[in-house]
């Protein structure tokens, strides 16, 4: 069953060759279904809601809480005018000013609309009951049907270029797909110019003069030239073997939407030969893409985020890299001179490290449902999400050989390995505490399963630690786990929002999430966690992994691509050291001899220096701390916000709800050294009195940057 073969992996080519580009912002909590950018405006297009964002601030995107009737349906954006379609009803909506849309005109139409392209004054649309229709809406409030007829197929996307129309779309039930050219040089009678069908369904198409660049997913991106729309001739094709999603076309230079990887900037000076030029992996899945001068502004299921393709990263510190097209690698563990790591669904990857700029594939052990990793005194430990907690025998890291397995659980997910006991989490079971002392026969202890949605754990002394993601309440759960085989609840912690790991030193707990950032909790009498402070690095940042090693805390922070690194000599207030700024998203890092080693999910592995010069890197001496609080928390209507700051200088201090969106500037000029106080009355920066609950203020200074949080009572 074991595939075992000897590969040499040097860095990848991407590290040599091309540019690697920094996210500048991002905003999480979207997931538009295409992208048009107007100026200082990003119109983002959701299912039934047209959501808006400021990006003048490229450093600081802010969602624009607009609540209007005008937004509400499927959009397309022309200019300054936004094309709503809701139910049989199509609304032209000014949005020269998007926080006060300006209805131009209502427009009925016969059916609920499904895709649609406006090219003034006419509007193509496919409806629900299978037709296509052309309506001139020359004058809105007599709206003249030109065409009608059964549509040619129902198109996934729709695109207008001049006379031409390019639809596609499943053509049959099999699986088949196709991509129609129409001309609509008469609106009054489109014509079927050519049809190109394909098993790749086209998701992105962007014209520019007579070259049309087609994102045909898995086929990668098609050049045609169409100026003969009735036989387009293929000039070229740019496959990367990663899933095409959209394209946007600037010049000589395409960005393209790559589905697992983020975005990647192709040089199409020459269409039959386009050359990658470079790349930037962005969160989760990337499936829009605008190129607007030097930013490319990419989202998908990970929100909105804003990447910088003029400036090339510096060197990310990157020594040594894997990379096996395809792979996902979200959990790995250090052996002696090995790192082990998790491929996604399909088991386990050994890579001989001895010499860190060229990893070696030692053996490649099937383990289906492999999820989590950790190694221990050349034992293995997977944690198996097809129900199972296997142990390995990695004494010959080249053959690693089954020693043991339990079986008796559901969905393990993490776990923790503390002298003969594996500490093991279950998503759907809660915790299972197993004696792993016979390592050929592991057995359970006990079991402790009121947890909605177990998540991560953290072992200290006779105490577990578990993140339980229960929907609208996430909390951290304390378990006494003395008696291993009756672990007793020993308290509860709600969170302010969705925590995604746990680090533990002494008497303090560090938790990241997303819109709280990195908080620092005090352990008291072991059950209760007292907030000490609430640090997120960045707006927009979502902290996905932390872990304490040498002193230090490591977050990673999946939607910027960071890896910021803390100083714990006071735990109860993390000093930022350096910021290490990569081109990848980290889920899981581990420390060696120096060296960081991360899982960099469909990015690859890599191995980093994290005291190379680059990055962000604070002064040599620390500056004094800047004290921040206010006071008083909870409050209702107002609460006075007292700060210090150590040098003189240019002083910020904003108010963010927990989504990191901006709600008021209070203080932005030059300040003198000292003590210093400003009363917020509640009021967002429109002058509304902002909703009760929790909310973050930051102080920022040209030495530091502090966030901490007070809770709006109502």
């Amino acid at each position: 069953m074991k595939r075992f073969s000897l590969l040499v992996v040097l860095l990848m080519s991407v590290f040599s060759i091309h540019a690697l580009y920094r996210i500048e912002g991002a905003i999480n909590d979207v997931n538009p279904q295409s992208i048009t950018v107007v100026d200082d405006y990003a119109f983002l297009p959701c299912n039934w809601e047209l959501m808006i964002a400021d990006i003048s601030d490229i450093g600081n995107p802010q969602l624009l809480d607009v609540v209007s009737e005008l937004y509400h349906g499927r959009a397309v954006i022309k200019d300054t005018l936004a094309y709503v379609s809701e139910y049989q009803s199509l609304k032209v909506v000014d949005v020269s000013d998007p926080l006060q849309p300006v209805l131009v005109a209502e427009i009925a139409i016969p059916a609920q609309i499904l895709k649609f392209d406006v090219a003034e004054p006419y509007l193509y649309a496919f409806f629900s009951d299978d037709t296509m229709q052309v309506i001139d809406i020359t004058e809105p409030a007599n709206p003249q049907t030109v065409y009608s007829d059964q549509a040619p197929m129902l198109p996934s996307y729709i695109t207008l270029a001049g006379n031409l129309m390019f639809i596609s779309g499943g053509s049959d039930g099999y699986g088949n797909s196709s991509i129609k050219i129409i001309d609509v040089s008469d609106p009054s009678n489109p014509m079927i110019r050519y049809t190109y069908n394909t098993s790749n369904l086209a998701t992105g198409i962007t014209v520019d003069g007579n070259i049309a660049y087609i994102a045909a997913r898995y086929a990668g991106m098609l050049i045609w030239d169409i100026s003969n729309p009735n036989q387009p001739n293929q000039l070229g094709v740019f496959n990367p073997g990663r899933a095409i999603m959209d394209v946007s076309i600037q010049g000589s230079t395409a960005c393209l939407a790559n589905e697992l990887n983020g975005i990647l900037m192709v040089d199409i000076s020459n269409p039959a030969n386009p050359l990658e030029i470079g790349t930037c992996d962005t969160p989760g899945f990337a499936y829009h893409v605008a190129l607007q001068g030097t930013l490319a502004y990419v989202c998908g299921n990970a929100g909105l985020q804003i990447v910088n393709v003029s400036d090339p990263l510096p060197s990310p510190n990157v020594i040594g890299s894997y990379y096996n097209e395809g792979d996902c690698y979200n959990s790995l563990a250090l052996g002696t001179n090995s790192l082990y790591m998790i491929n996604s669904w399909e088991g386990l990857k050994v890579l001989d490290i001895s010499e860190p700029s060229l990893p070696v594939l030692q053996a490649d052990y099937p383990d289906m449902g492999a999820y989590g990793i950790q190694v221990l005194n050349n034992k293995a430990y997977i944690a198996n999400q097809f129900g199972s907690y296997d142990i390995l025998d990695i004494t010959d890291p080249a053959n690693p050989q089954p020693l043991g397995s339990y079986s008796g659980m559901d969905g393990p997910i993490s776990s923790a390995v503390v002298g003969t006991r594996a500490y093991v989490l279950d998503q759907f079971e809660g915790l299972s505490i197993l004696n792993i002392a016979d390592s050929a026969n592991p057995t359970l202890l006990g079991t402790y399963s009121d947890i909605v949605s177990a998540y991560a754990i953290a072992i200290r002394g006779t105490h577990a630690y578990i993140i339980d993601r229960a929907v609208a309440f996430p909390k951290v759960k304390v378990i006494n786990v003395a008696n291993p085989s009756s672990p007793q609840y020993a308290g509860e912690n709600y969170m302010p929002d969705e925590p995604n790991a746990i680090a533990i030193l002494g008497n303090y707990a560090y938790i990241v999430s997303g819109g709280a950032g990195l908080e620092v909790y005090q352990i008291i009498n072991y059950a209760s966690l007292l907030l000490l402070e609430s640090i997120l690095p960045q707006p927009g940042s979502n902290l996905v992994y932390c872990f304490i090693e040498g002193g230090r805390l490591y977050a990673s922070d999946d939607n910027l691509n960071n890896i910021y690194i803390y100083d714990l000599s006071d735990p109860s207030q993390p000093a930022l050291v350096k910021t290490i700024t990569t081109n990848f998203a980290t889920y899981d890092m581990k420390l060696r001899n120096g060296l960081l080693y991360t899982a960099n999910s469909y990015a690859g592995m890599h191995i980093l220096d994290p005291d190379a010069p680059s990055g962000i890197e604070d002064p040599t001496h620390q500056p004094p701390l800047v004290a921040l609080s206010n006071y008083p928390n909870p409050f209702n209507p107002s609460t006075t916000i007292s700060y210090s700051i150590p040098e003189g200088g240019p002083v910020k201090l904003n108010i963010y709800n927990l989504k990191g969106q901006l709600i008021k500037v209070l203080i932005n000029k030059e300040e003198s050294s000292g003590d210093h106080s400003i009363m917020w009355d509640g009021r967002d920066r429109n002058g509304n009195i902002v909703a009760g609950g929790v909310y973050l203020y930051r102080l920022s200074t040209p030495g530091s940057s502090v966030s901490k949080k007070m809770l709006m009572m109502k």
